[in-house]
């Protein structure tokens, strides 16, 4: 976009209800009359996915990613990372070089996720990760924000529940459908999405910072400002630790009762309608914060079924499968009383810890220790409910726990201020997508200049 257009400027200048094209009906949704339909295979030169088997993991050599490494649109390098040897990859890399400009998309797990290829190369994917190398009909940035919409999800989802594994297979991948509008059309679109991306990310980057200095502060607090004659040696898990005599190190089952969520009957579909029946699912956990606007909501039927698995505010939800398994956050009040998902647990009914300490706690070096612990499985990593009681907590007492409150309490209204910045954005961004990809909202009159990011990949 231009500097001289905002984000509001152009939702302003492009009222929906000025809008006057001809449109017809396709499998993606009514579309103006001058765009195309197309599948994923009619659109790429390839659709591949990594190895089924993949090779024996040596300590360095040549990288090879999975989904966990395709997050927020970009792909992290250092999250997990995990080598084969040159001769493995060798092998690997006769069959499909990945190249910039590729397309890498999540097909096992939390499907969906998506990232184009930059500048570095070199690397090896596995099953759970599918490459889709465009053609000249579809730039891959464009595709790359059509892959992130909801209903290229809902077509995602539906053909993945018809596999045993919850797997989006290959062959259902290709036949699924896709707005094609006139390439200069694409690149604008992404232009517009890239620029919300870019808001994004800079303030992704100043939590970040607020995170870091969090870390800091309760890492300060758990293991530092103790004279010698105030410590005694114990252990926490097979760790020797030093902690202050009037410390407790205790296990969570025994604080508080930690009880799982509840599964939706299988294959029910979520609404597409505000029904007031909300559902937390493990992916509404970013960085220890439910967002709100992301959560679902479920039918009524199913909701009629569901007799347990609720969750208050206050309480802590803690994540127990999936590579994101780990994540705890609270509850806002605004979703007090919401079903969640059985991939998760509630931590409630706290008896000698306070919530904003134990959050503190299970969010440090210290507690994700513990639970990194009590976790099993390397493929798909679960924690079972009996193993995250036996999680151990250093436990101060009451007053101390409530000084630590005091202490991150400032630093965490900052972050729920960029929090919600955060929240604002990307509901902006969802706005902006089911207006642009369905030709509600057209950028043919407008003038967008189309950055090199964008148009050096279609």
């Amino acid at each position: 976009m231009s500097e001289d257009m905002t984000l509001s400027d152009f939702a302003d200048e492009n009222n929906k209800s000025e809008q006057q094209e001809n449109i017809k009906p396709t499998n993606w949704g009514n579309v103006p009359s001058d765009w195309d339909e197309r599948k994923i295979h009619e659109v790429t030169e390839l659709v591949s996915d990594g190895s089924h088997n993949p090779p024996k993991r040596v300590s360095n050599g040549i990288q090879i990613l999975s989904s966990q490494n395709i997050q927020n649109g970009r792909i992290d390098f250092d999250k997990n990372p995990s080598y084969i040897s040159p001769s493995d990859f060798e092998q690997m890399d006769n069959n499909h070089s990945i190249q910039q400009g590729d397309l890498l998309m999540t097909i096992v797990g939390s499907i969906g996720r998506s990232a184009v290829v930059g500048k570095r190369s070199g690397f090896a994917l596995q099953r759970s990760v599918a490459l889709l190398r465009t053609n000249k009909q579809v730039s891959s940035q464009f595709l790359k924000f059509v892959t992130d919409s909801q209903r290229f999800h809902k077509q995602a989802d539906s053909r993945s529940r018809a596999t045993a594994q919850g797997g989006l297979y290959l062959e259902a991948l290709n036949k699924i459908n896709l707005p094609v509008p006139p390439l200069s059309e694409q690149r604008k679109i992404a232009t517009v999405l890239y620029t919300v991306d870019r808001a994004i990310e800079k303030t992704d980057a100043v939590l970040s910072q607020y995170d870091r200095i969090k870390e800091a502060l309760i890492s300060d607090f758990l293991s530092g400002g103790f004279t010698e004659e105030e410590l005694v040696e114990r252990r926490l898990g097979p760790k020797p630790i030093q902690i202050p005599e009037s410390w407790d190190i205790i296990e969570l089952g025994n604080i508080a009762d930690v009880k799982n969520g509840i599964r939706i009957p299988p294959g029910d579909d979520y609404s597409d309608e505000d029904t007031g029946y909300r559902f937390i699912r493990i992916s509404d956990l970013e960085d220890g914060v439910i967002v709100e606007d992301e959560v679902k909501h479920l039918k009524e039927d199913s909701f009629e079924e569901m007799n347990r698995g609720y969750i208050n505010s206050k309480d802590l939800f803690l994540t127990l499968n999936g590579h994101s398994i780990g994540g705890i956050g609270i509850v806002p009040p605004e979703l007090d009383g919401v079903h969640f998902t059985d991939n998760a647990a509630k931590i409630t009914n706290l008896n000698g810890a306070i919530p904003e300490y134990l959050l503190a706690y299970l969010q440090s070096y210290y507690g994700q220790g513990e639970i990194s612990r009590h976790t099993v499985g390397s493929g798909q990593p679960k924690l079972s409910l009996f193993r995250a009681k036996r999680v151990e907590v250093l436990l101060p007492p009451v007053e101390q726990q409530r000084r630590l409150k005091d202490i991150i309490e400032s630093i965490n209204q900052e972050i729920q201020v960029e929090n919600r910045l955060v929240s604002h954005l990307k509901a902006l961004k969802r706005g902006l997508m089911q207006d642009l990809l369905s030709g509600t909202v057209r950028t043919t009159d407008t003038t967008i200049e189309v950055p090199g990011e964008i148009a050096k990949y279609g």
